[in-house]
C-alpha cells in the first residue's frame, strides 16, 4: 500500500513539474516588456511541494542576470526566486504547485504603476493556465499571492 501511495505521488509530482515548466515557457514566449537587466527575465520559476516539503524546482536561468537596487537592496531575478520557493512560500498540506515572478518589479510593470505608461504582459498567462490546471484536479484549489498576501479564489 505505501509503495502505491509513493508510486502515485511521485507521478503527480512529475505532471506538476512538466506543467509548471510548460506554464513558464508559455509566459515567457508572451512578454510584452523589453529585457533590459535580464532580472525580470531570470527569475520566473515553478516548485512542486509534498506535505510542505518542495519536492522538485526548475526556473529560467541558472545563473542571475545583472545584480539591480531595490530598496536598497542588490538582488537578481534568480536569487528571487530561488530565495521565495525555498525559503519564503508557505506550503500547504498536500501537494502544491507554485509558478512565480518573483522580481518586485514584475507587478510594477504588470499593473502599469509608478512611471510605467503601459501594462505588459508578466505573469497573466501562467496565472490563467494554473487556474485552468487546478480545474482538472479534484479538490484543488487556485490562489495568488502577492506581497505576501494569498488570495484565494
Amino acid at each position: 500500500m505505501a509503495k502505491t501511495k509513493q508510486s502515485a505521488i511521485t507521478r503527480i509530482v512529475d505532471l506538476l513539474a512538466n506543467e509548471g515548466q510548460k506554464i513558464v515557457a508559455k509566459e515567457l514566449a508572451k512578454v510584452s516588456y523589453t529585457y533590459r537587466s535580464l532580472n525580470l527575465r531570470d527569475s520566473y520559476g515553478w516548485g512542486v511541494y509534498v506535505d510542505g516539503k518542495l519536492a522538485r524546482k526548475g526556473y529560467t536561468a541558472s545563473s542571475p542576470g545583472i545584480k539591480k537596487k531595490w530598496y536598497g537592496e542588490e538582488i537578481t531575478g534568480y536569487e528571487a526566486v530561488v530565495e521565495y520557493l525555498e525559503y519564503k512560500y508557505k506550503p500547504h498540506p498536500g501537494i502544491d504547485l507554485v509558478v512565480v515572478a518573483a522580481m518586485p518589479y514584475g507587478e510594477i510593470l504588470q499593473n502599469a504603476e509608478g512611471n510605467v505608461k503601459k501594462k505588459y504582459e508578466v505573469i497573466a498567462v501562467a496565472r490563467n493556465e494554473v487556474k485552468a490546471l487546478s480545474r482538472k484536479f479534484k479538490n484543488a484549489k487556485f490562489g495568488i499571492i502577492s506581497h505576501g498576501k494569498q488570495d484565494n479564489i
